[in-house]
């Protein structure tokens, strides 16, 4: 019976051929696409809440904020330490300033700073980097990841990722995790 329907197949010109395997590719990915759609509804067994419970004013077209672990004083106040942080480690990344320099660490990460003296190229000694953004995102309380966007003349800006943490001394760097 396939072999049949083959030869049918066959008969067509190539052109419609053509047509027909199309079609049935797009039948075949709208099936997989649906099945792999999210499914609009509730869950089953899930208590519904009002719409006055759970709605919220929000700007048209942006999606829902959610509660950061950070105020935002806090967030503006690691970004200013990130940011200070940044261009001083920058300078000892450069070869330009010894790690005693460095502002805003834990005492613990200013000892790995010293010991892990970096090794320079003179291409890297050429360039003069600067900090071009500073992000930060709250964690948990007390806990900020930050990413300084450099640029030191290069084909690129990079990442400079790293942990402001509360302590004792107020907010503090305690480690770079990436650049």
């Amino acid at each position: 019976m396939m072999r049949r329907r083959l030869s049918r197949l066959s008969r067509f010109p190539s052109a419609r051929r053509a047509g027909v395997a199309a079609l049935v590719l797009l039948l075949i990915g709208g099936v997989v696409l649906s099945a792999l759609a999210p499914v609009s509804g509730t869950v089953p067994g899930a208590r519904k809440r009002s719409a006055a419970v759970t709605a919220r004013p929000r700007a048209a077209g942006h999606p829902p904020r959610r509660a950061s672990a950070v105020s935002p004083s806090g967030l503006a106040r690691a970004r200013t330490v990130a940011r200070s942080f940044a261009e001083s480690y920058l300078a000892v990344a450069y070869g330009r300033a010894s790690a005693g320099s460095v502002t805003g660490v834990t005492p613990t990460f200013r000892l790995e700073l010293a010991r892990e003296q970096p090794l320079v190229t003179p291409i890297e000694r050429e360039r003069h980097p600067r900090v071009v953004s500073v992000e930060a995102v709250g964690q948990a309380p007390g806990f900020v990841l930050a990413t300084a966007w450099v640029s030191d003349g290069g084909i690129s800006t990079y990442p400079l990722r790293f942990t402001v943490r509360e302590g004792s001394g107020g907010l503090l760097v305690s480690d770079v995790l990436d650049g």
